[in-house]
């Protein structure tokens, strides 16, 4: 089943005569260029939503809905549905429907139904862009222009980044590229080896522009800093050359690959070598040892067990769809008290827990038993194509290979990245893979059976089903980033008065964003209305916004209101939840002190100092005595600086405190 070799000659690497913009293949290439990019386009970078984000959504759905629109009217898509075979029907698109439709069930018991809506309709997309991949890849030089649009992905992605990260390694100064790309690191990997698949099929200059997209990739892993994409890329370089090694068909490809091979080792270590005479260090190195990483390393197995009580106390039903971190806090809590020694606790303490870091833990831990069930009849199908692969192992082409071994390298990211199918643009990413396997592995419908699957009332159903995802997952991201913005507007309000119109409009579009709530909660703390700060920072609290320094600013309105028992309360709830964070032992020892409740007081302090007795002693100093008395005694007496302690936004939160009641220090401060 080897790929005609026309399909490479009509893609601009060799092409005589240019693409045709008007080609609905092309503008679907672009479609996918543009859902890939729009989570890091600038543009309005404050408009950030609480856990689940809207850029890639929004896109991803406008466009899919211009799509559907056109096929619904588009006599070569509606055939193609008729004629989708059984195989491909039962193993990917029916569980993925079901899928669907247990995560829609899941709102009647989730914490948060917006978060349930989220989920459910990301996923829809998916299966409809499936659809529309599978169709685009039957088009001529369906396959080339898909590839291209990849190989645009890798340089519009990598080139800046690599750029960054090499130009910054050289001159001595840091780079926060890590941050920003390392949930693309994941998804490009894993298509790394349809990439390489179609590079090494390229003839002359074509095959040197190839050569060089597959090595920006490899030089993009290595400035993401990301442990787990170097090691799937170096995976996945092994597998596709012991395929193109082990297959007699494929020889004319393995004096190609061993100098590809060559290239990912020369040149990385070139230009690594000029940073460490420069810098003294190889930046992907050093994240392997920090401290930063240690903490990383604990956080995966902390996490599952979280992940594995929400599961235990939910098995049926789970927490509901995308709700894990909106409930971690609370099985945290859970965990805590069953597990006191565990020093893990003392994880995230300054981070909101997003997502499980294991995609098949958090199904189960959301979705329950049927949940995880259902995911895995998606695995069988995929299963199921391995299966056919080995069996007619002599026959597929290189590029099937390839979106097999990207398959494996995606579902063993899921299991210790949190990124997998929560972001959009590498849920995409999968289905490409997917999407590229079934076209060389499944038979078409006239080969397995010539009676249509779908009737036209099915497929009318379909589009009708697809069409209203992407209007909700678009009116969804809409209302969600508009909330933000009214929020942001609200805090450039100079009175309460103003102010308060634009956070309940905020409220009203998106009642369950915990940032929303904690925004004003801080305007009405900035504003001295603490009584009236408290319940929204209660709320953010509950929604799943419960860092210990959130739980600090809650105290600190209720301490500022006079209501210092209600301010115990709080920090003994956040004791609870975080066992092994000096920063809230400390600052519940010192309130116990104020409400003299001295021996309690001198029990936690104990146990502060026991868990780090520098950071201990800070602590207290700081919250005691401000910032600068803080200061001189840490030089005097040896203890951490006051930026040095941990979680550093807890430093402004006391300072912010402070401020309210000792006035002369904010000169002082800021002097």
């Amino acid at each position: 089943m080897q790929e005609s070799t026309d399909i490479i000659r009509q893609t601009v690497f060799a092409a005589r005569t240019p693409l045709k913009l008007t080609s609905p293949s092309v503008w679907f290439g672009i479609g996918i260029c543009l859902v890939t990019l729009v989570p890091i386009v600038s543009i309005a970078p404050w408009l950030q939503t609480f856990i689940h984000p809207w850029r890639a959504e929004l896109a991803a759905s406008l466009i899919l809905l211009g799509f559907l629109i056109w096929a619904h009217g588009n006599t070569g898509f509606r055939n193609y549905l008729a004629d989708i075979n059984r195989s491909e029907l039962f193993a990917i698109i029916l569980p993925c429907s079901v899928f669907v439709t247990w995560s829609l069930v899941s709102a009647f018991f989730a914490g948060s139904w917006k978060s349930v809506m989220h989920h459910s309709l990301v996923w829809s997309i998916y299966l409809v862009f499936y659809i529309f991949i599978r169709y685009f890849l039957n088009q001529p030089a369906g396959r080339g222009i898909l590839f291209l649009a990849l190989a645009a992905l890798v340089w519009m992605i990598g080139l800046p980044a690599v750029f960054e990260y090499y130009t910054a390694g050289i001159s001595g100064g840091a780079s926060s590229i890590g941050v920003r790309y390392s949930k693309y690191a994941e998804m490009l990997t894993a298509l790394f080896p349809i990439i390489a698949a179609y590079s090494l099929k390229l003839k002359g200059r074509s095959f040197w522009l190839g050569a060089a997209t597959m090595l920006l990739l490899w030089l993009f892993v290595i400035s993401s800093l990301s442990r787990t994409a170097a090691g799937l890329y170096i995976l996945g370089t092994l597998m596709m050359a012991g395929t193109i090694f082990a297959f007699r068909r494929f020889r004319h490809y393995r004096i190609r690959f061993a100098l590809l091979t060559a290239l990912f080792i020369f040149v990385p270590a070139l230009l690594h070598s000029t940073g460490y005479f420069t810098t003294g260090g190889v930046p992907i190195l050093e994240r392997m040892r920090d401290e930063a990483t240690q903490e990383s390393n604990n956080v995966r197995p902390f996490f599952s067990r979280i992940a594995l009580e929400m599961f235990k106390a939910n098995p049926v039903t789970g927490v509901g769809a995308d709700n894990f971190g909106l409930e971690f806090n609370r099985y945290r809590g859970v965990y805590a008290s069953a597990n006191p020694g565990d020093r893990n606790l003392s994880i995230a303490e300054g981070e909101i827990a997003e997502r499980a870091h294991n995609e098949y833990l958090q199904i189960a831990a959301e979705l329950g038993i049927p949940g995880i069930m259902i995911f895995a009849c998606l695995l069988c199908g995929v299963a199921w194509m391995f299966f056919r692969a080995a069996k007619n192992r002599r026959k597929l082409s290189l590029s099937t290979f390839g979106a097999l071994i990207g398959i494996l390298l995606f579902l063993a990211s899921s299991a210790v990245t949190s990124y997998s199918f929560r972001l959009v643009q590498n849920g995409l990413a999968f289905f490409i893979l997917l999407a590229l396997a079934a076209k060389g592995l499944l038979p078409g419908a006239a080969v397995e059976s010539p009676r249509k699957i779908l009737s036209p009332a099915a497929a009318r159903l379909g589009f009708s089903a697809g069409i209203a995802a992407c209007c909700l997952l678009a009116a969804l991201s809409v209302s969600r980033a508009a909330a933000v913005w009214y929020v942001f507007d609200a805090e450039s309000s100079l009175s309460v008065e103003t102010a308060v119109p634009f956070f309940q409009t905020a409220s009203a579009l998106d009642d369950q964003n915990a940032s929303i709530h904690a925004s004003r909660g801080a305007y009405m703390f900035g504003a001295g209305a603490y009584a009236e700060a408290a319940p929204y920072f209660r709320k953010a609290i509950d929604l799943g916004r419960a860092t210990t320094t959130d739980y600090s600013y809650l105290a600190s309105v209720q301490v500022l209101a006079g209501d210092k028992a209600a301010a115990a309360a709080t920090l003994a709830e956040a004791v609870h939840i975080y066992p092994y964070s000096t920063f809230i032992r400390t600052r519940y020892a010192v309130l116990l002190k104020e409400i003299a409740k001295m021996s309690e007081s001198a029990k936690e302090f104990d146990i502060a100092m026991n868990i780090n007795s520098r950071q201990a002693e800070m602590w207290r100093n700081l919250i005691e005595d401000g910032a600068v008395a803080a200061s001189r005694r840490s030089f005097d007496n040896n203890l951490v600086q006051v930026m040095d302690l941990k979680p550093e936004s807890a430093i402004y939160a006391m300072l912010a405190e402070r401020e309210i009641l000792h006035p002369e220090e904010k000169v002082a401060i800021k002097f």
